[in-house]
């Protein structure tokens, strides 16, 4: 066994970087000579990144653990709490998924002229919220329920076994807190309007992830963000709005939303 003392850290630091990282210098010299060659080419931009990601992946060691993982499909890390990203970015600069080529074509036949082309979002599928959730903000709309296109067979089961249980959501009970509904209530699915899909109620909130604007940077954005999650609406905050005065307009109802997902109010002042 070779035992030494350790008399610089940073020499130690650099011993196992260099350690662990020795399996990447082989891939990272074959990449450079791919890219020499792919600038010679004709090859399109996917062709380019095919290229480079099987040259990547055929040349890397990975463990025999790693391996089974890959072969069997079993995931390499679980996480028992969720966690769902916001796109808060202005409307402008978000990008959106086109719908499948299956989708189009069904909806070209029902109307050539629909510009309907992209999949809805989760801003989209706030906005046709039922009206019993009127009051519910984006932020609780994105951690404590998910959406589904269709019904799901246990929810249609449930309901055929306890139809004289079933709790009918009315357009007169807008006033009430969908959060505080009975575990009976929960076990169904809330329709969206204009048959967008489904929703249901999470035992656990997910935790959300957005893009954080600094107040003292990018004040504008600031406010339409903090509109955007922690306030009922259904038309989105833009910013064309005079958005610092109704972020002052809405501060209470925002300083209740907001601490259950920012624990560090009295750190950023806000």
């Amino acid at each position: 066994m070779d035992l030494q003392f350790i008399l610089d850290p940073y020499a130690t630091i650099n011993y196992v970087n260099d350690y662990v990282t020795k399996s990447n210098v082989v891939a990272s010299r074959l990449l450079r000579s791919l890219q020499e060659k792919l600038k010679e080419g004709d090859l399109d931009l996917m062709n380019k990144l095919r290229q480079i990601v099987n040259t990547f992946t055929n040349n890397s060691e990975i463990s025999a653990q790693e391996v089974c993982l890959h072969l069997l499909g079993i995931a390499m890390h679980r996480s028992s709490v969720a966690q769902v990203f916001i796109n808060t970015s202005p409307f402008e600069k978000r990008g959106q998924l086109l719908k499948s080529k299956s989708d189009l074509e069904v909806l070209h036949d029902i109307d050539p002229d629909s510009q309907d082309k992209f999949v809805p979002n989760l801003s989209c599928r706030y906005i046709q919220r039922p009206n019993i959730l009127e009051t519910v903000c984006l932020a609780d709309f994105a951690a404590m329920y998910t959406f589904s296109k269709k019904k799901s067979e246990k929810i249609k089961q449930n309901e055929n076994r306890n139809s004289e249980e079933e709790v009918e959501f009315s357009e007169n009970e807008e006033e009430k807190n969908i959060l505080g509904h009975s575990m009976a209530t929960l076990q169904h699915n809330l329709p969206l309007k204009d048959k967008f899909g489904f929703l249901t109620i999470r035992k656990q909130r997910k935790i959300i992830r957005y893009c954080r604007y600094d107040r003292n940077i990018d004040g504008e954005n600031y406010y339409r963000e903090q509109l955007m999650l922690f306030t009922a609406w259904r038309i989105e905050p833009r910013l064309h709005m005079d958005l610092a005065k109704e972020y002052g307009r809405c501060l209470n109802e925002i300083k209740q939303s907001r601490p259950k997902y920012c624990q560090c109010d009295h750190i950023l002042r806000i």
